[in-house]
């Protein structure tokens, strides 16, 4: 069996943990999926520290122009330079769904063009060398770079289309192991020119529920994790739909998936570590993943240990469409928390129980669509 490469980093969390004072009634089995139908509210005190003073901006990258990656890492750069002190940031590039072509695997960008995984790595190469190009004088603040697809495909009917690729586990499992060795080159070269110092590297995906089967995601993680040398993480930056979560029904996630399926994707397999979705306004989806990880403590699993969040607060906005209205111009709610709103849930809800409570998420992360 693999060793799980987080093992340590998760004795030195759980040694520098702050306690915190809960109470929850729960009528779950620790046997069984179902949550409990009876939450008791109670005045709870979290023993979490203020969030990150900045946020990374990632991107939704519509163009994979090596010039322009290299202009938005020198700005990423430039940004932490004029800040005071050391900046620890994450920063997403979600370059589109997977695809293959002519041999080829890489992924179908946000402009509508294939782009292979060596286009999609110099790409890459190139937004962190300029980062480290733009630190300048600043030498002591750092990124984690995470490279991203995601594991969509379009359904009709619950079968794949034509104009999809990423439709069966064959070519899944190939992606997420090109995927693995992409990511493997970068880092590589990074360390080869002298950048690792401040640019470390790792994959990435947009995991939806409602994208794609549990088993065609799970091979892509599985070919990842075949591939990864146990040494490059691989962050999880998508959502968990249609989980239970505290107050609601018991339900199970989305398009047939299961509590112990969104558990393996975001957790469970060995390179995967989560900076999930926390848009809704709402709360719910810090409510979702929250619970997700106290499933896993009552179903003899380790809890989840978040590392940031993922915000879309300058997406929306650029483009809108992030808030909903009653028919008397009322918000209803809205998908565009600030990464501060967004960190800020996510911490509260995982904090409802001791099982689960961290002191602190160490990033948040905001993502844009590039000009």
């Amino acid at each position: 069996m693999k060793t799980h490469y987080r093992f340590l980093l998760s004795i030195l969390i759980l040694v520098s943990m702050v306690g915190a004072l809960f109470t929850s009634f729960s009528f779950a089995s620790s046997q069984t999926e179902s949550p409990y139908q009876v939450y008791l509210p109670v005045l709870m005190k979290n023993p979490h520290t203020d969030p990150p003073a900045y946020y990374g901006v990632s991107r939704y990258m519509n163009t994979i122009d090596p010039v322009k990656s290299y202009v938005y890492g020198c700005q990423a750069g430039s940004t932490d330079k004029q800040l005071a002190g050391k900046q620890d940031k994450i920063i997403i590039l979600a370059y589109g769904q997977p695809w293959g072509q002519n041999g080829e695997y890489g992924v179908w960008y946000y402009s509508g063009t294939f782009a292979s995984t060596a286009v999609i790595a110099e790409s890459a190469k190139q937004f962190a060398y300029g980062y480290w190009v733009c630190t300048g004088s600043d030498t002591e603040s750092t990124i984690e770079l995470v490279i991203g697809t995601s594991n969509f495909a379009k359904y009709d009917k619950g079968k794949c289309t034509e104009g999809s690729w990423f439709c069966n586990t064959t070519v899944a499992y190939e992606h997420g192991k090109r995927w693995a060795l992409m990511v493997k080159d970068v880092s590589n070269w990074v360390v080869k020119n002298g950048i690792s110092g401040q640019v470390s590297i790792a994959g990435g995906n947009d995991i939806e529920f409602l994208w794609n089967t549990p088993a065609i995601t799970k091979a892509w993680i599985q070919g990842y994790d075949a591939f990864d040398e146990n040494r490059y993480k691989l962050y999880n930056f998508g959502s968990c739909d249609a989980c239970p979560y505290v107050g609601s029904t018991w339900h199970p996630p989305a398009n047939n998936w299961t509590m112990s399926d969104a558990y393996y994707v975001a957790w469970g397999a060995a390179p995967v570590w989560p900076i999930p979705e926390i848009y809704l306004t709402t709360g719910k989806n810090a409510k979702e993943w929250a619970y997700l990880s106290y499933w896993g403590t009552i179903n003899n699993r380790s809890k989840i240990q978040f590392q940031g969040t993922l915000t879309q607060w300058q997406a929306c906005l650029q483009r809108g469409g992030c808030v909903v209205y009653d028919q008397y111009g009322n918000v209803l709610y809205g998908s565009n928390n600030t990464p501060e709103e967004g960190w800020l849930q996510l911490i509260n809800e995982i904090n409802r129980w001791t099982s689960t409570a961290q002191s602190t998420i160490r990033w948040q992360t905001d993502i844009r669509w590039s000009p």
